[in-house]
């Protein structure tokens, strides 16, 4: 595929997230949050960026976007590769925007794990709001031990959503209640170290949360 914006390539539009300890994809809100909900909408963090930051931030997502459609996944693999800092195994999809906001979106990330298979692709999503969507990911990315995906929640989730994604076998990263200790199904809530700790970084070696592999586990991210 051509080029059509300048520097649009992966390598070029990954960032290093130090408080995540790792490298990550950003994605435009407006055309990638197709399955937000009314809270999240509502307290987007990266919005009240857009209003302080406006036309460079904005720049910078049409340059995102580009390099996500064209996904060069294979140029990412080598520059990754060079990379001196940030983590070595973890790679985070996305900071910023949905990583599945539609079905070309899922052969994109299998094409980075079949890239990267050193590197564990982590992807907080919403789109298990999408059933039929979400089921052709999880079928397209059963082959790969690394991606690991987690259904993004908050506090407008109800308890059939909570039910959905448990009986789903879905871990899950909750935002927006410091005082919620368990799931409205009652499972007790895994505290995240990095936000409730502040251990910046931690999330490139933390085993017993997002990455935990050997259960499914329903992890609460502190307010900022």
């Amino acid at each position: 595929m051509n080029k059509t914006t300048a520097g649009s390539d992966l390598g070029s539009t990954v960032r290093y997230c130090e408080d995540i300890g790792m490298w990550a994809i950003d994605r435009p809100i407006a055309e990638s949050c197709v399955h937000k909900t009314a809270y999240c909408e509502a307290t987007c963090f990266n919005n009240k960026l857009y209003n302080v930051y406006g036309k460079g931030m904005r720049g910078k997502d049409v340059r995102n976007e580009a390099a996500w459609i064209e996904n060069d996944a294979e140029g990412l693999a080598v520059k990754m590769s060079r990379k001196k800092k940030g983590s070595k195994n973890r790679f985070r999809l996305m900071t910023r925007g949905e990583a599945i906001s539609s079905y070309g979106d899922i052969d994109r990330i299998v094409n980075l794990a079949k890239a990267m298979p050193h590197m564990t692709i982590w992807i907080p999503t919403r789109a298990w709001r999408s059933p039929v969507l979400f089921a052709a990911a999880q079928q397209a990315f059963a082959s790969y031990d690394n991606i690991v995906v987690l259904a993004s929640m908050d506090p407008s989730n109800d308890l059939d959503d909570w039910a959905h994604v448990r009986n789903s076998d879905l871990s899950t990263m909750f935002f927006g209640d410091d005082d919620m200790t368990e799931t409205p199904n009652g499972d007790r809530m895994f505290k995240c170290p990095k936000t409730w700790k502040h251990m910046n970084g931690h999330c490139d070696i933390c085993k017993g949360g997002c990455f935990r592999t050997n259960k499914r586990v329903d992890v609460h991210l502190k307010q900022h």
